[in-house]
């Protein structure tokens, strides 16, 4: 294991970059930037934890296949995509800002990203969806505030089990909802606030649990 703290790290391409087998390092109070690509990338390293730190890039943070157990507290990661959790699995993302820009989403959950846990954390997009999830089972989002310029929150195909307690989403995009559950099951939504031009649209999905919903 590693340790880096209290740096500015900054790469042509990417800030910093953990490969299969990097496990268990920690990196805290540090700014990491890619000018093209990511702030902070992950591949295959797992047990890693990012705290009071700030990522930026084209990607701000990427959690890519196999990057399980990873734990990001405290920090900011901010680019076109905030976050992006690529098929890699029971990471938590705590007291965490999280923003997208340029058309993309502040924390995407993609290809089998399962039992993650997003906490006390903001999530923003200035032109796209707060968050968007895709093909993953069983994540968990809690005391979090959405906001979307397109849907506070997407649950897309194949995105089942997925709970979203005690959170705020809000969509600032006429015609566009709160909440959008396409073809998605099982998936619970609880002591909310959702927010949009139709709150909660559920097509082709079924969804379970009781929600506070206003529809501006």
């Amino acid at each position: 294991s590693n340790t880096v703290a209290q740096s500015y790290i900054q790469g042509a391409l990417i800030g910093l970059e953990f490969n299969s087998g990097a496990d268990g390092s920690v990196i805290s109070l540090s700014t990491m930037i890619g000018s093209v690509n990511y702030g902070v990338y992950l591949v295959g390293a797992s047990s890693n934890t990012v705290s009071l730190s700030y990522m930026a890039g084209a990607r701000g943070l990427q959690l890519q296949t196999g990057s399980n157990y990873n734990v990001v507290d405290r920090s900011t990661g901010t680019g076109n995509y905030g976050a992006v959790i690529d098929a890699s699995s029971w990471n938590i993302i705590t007291q965490s800002f999280l923003t997208g820009q340029g058309g993309f989403t502040g924390l995407n959950l993609d290809n089998g990203s399962d039992q993650n846990t997003v906490s006390v954390s903001t999530i923003l997009s200035v032109s796209s969806n707060g968050l968007y999830l895709h093909l993953s089972d069983s994540n968990t989002v809690t005391g979090s505030y959405i906001q979307g310029a397109a849907r506070a929150v997407h649950l897309d195909t194949g995105a089942d089990l997925n709970m979203i307690s005690l959170s705020t989403m809000i969509s600032n995009l006429a015609a566009i909802p709160g909440l959008e559950m396409t073809n998605s099951s099982s998936n619970t939504v609880e002591f909310s606030y959702i927010t949009g031009s139709t709150a909660v649209l559920i097509s082709g999905s079924t969804s379970r649990g009781h929600h506070d919903a206003q529809d501006h």
